[in-house]
């Protein structure tokens, strides 16, 4: 190989060697503007995450801690009023409603503001039973199928007495008039059953340890007693 062939060579191979460092150099490069760009894209997201929750929060509407209104209305997917929670004349109550817009249930003031309680309807709107916490005492009361009361159980506490407390039990019959009473208080249990009119009676009772018996006319005159 000529002096000349030789220098060619070494001309040739620093020709490559300036190529592949300018490759080399193009590569660094280019691999320093994507890591640069991928880092700017990191910390702008994390900004981005870090304020999200907090512009999210100012976006949602304040939770109410009271809600108030006159009336709340509950209705079916047809629309009808299924429960009624509102302030009528007597007092806040809660009605419960059936498919066909009958209340079957209320729950509230029944009489102005003196006496809460719980009634259940029928079908045909009667009730079929009531109970209440009345000014003398707690009772319940069971109708028939017109409406009218049929059974009732009483507590009666007396203000002016408070060891007269008397528990009674009465039965009536179609007519509405009590038929049968059982009662008990401080001073003994008692018994009185009358006719189908309410009059008349068969009175059977302990009084302060001593049994009695009697029979009573219409006109609640004694007709026999013992003793």
């Amino acid at each position: 190989m000529t002096v000349e062939e030789r220098l060619e060579k070494v001309e040739r191979e620093q020709v490559e060697t300036k190529t592949e460092l300018a490759k080399a150099k193009r590569w660094i490069r280019q691999l320093l503007v994507a890591g640069a760009v991928g880092l700017t894209c990191a910390v702008i997201l994390a900004a981005a995450s870090a304020s999200m929750p907090e512009a999210f929060a100012q976006e949602q509407p304040p939770v109410a801690e009271v809600v108030q209104a006159r009336k709340f209305v509950v209705l079916d997917e047809n629309g009808r009023e299924r429960a009624v929670l509102g302030v009528t004349p007597a007092g806040p109550c809660l009605t419960l409603s059936d498919e066909n817009g009958q209340t079957r249930t209320a729950l509230g003031f029944l009489r102005i503001n003196t006496e809460p309680g719980l009634i259940l309807y029928d079908e045909n709107g009667k009730s079929h039973l009531w109970l209440g916490a009345r000014p003398f005492g707690p009772q319940l009361l069971l109708f028939n199928k017109t409406g009218k009361p049929q059974a009732s159980f009483s507590v009666f506490e007396f203000p002016t007495e408070p060891t007269s407390t008397r528990s009674i039990l009465h039965l009536r019959g179609v007519n509405g008039h009590e038929n049968i009473e059982l009662s008990a208080s401080r001073y003994g249990p008692r018994i009185w059953l009358a006719n189908e009119n309410g009059r008349g009676a068969i009175k059977i009772a302990i009084t302060k340890g001593v049994p009695y018996m009697g029979i009573y006319g219409e006109k609640n005159n004694a007709l026999w007693k013992a003793p």
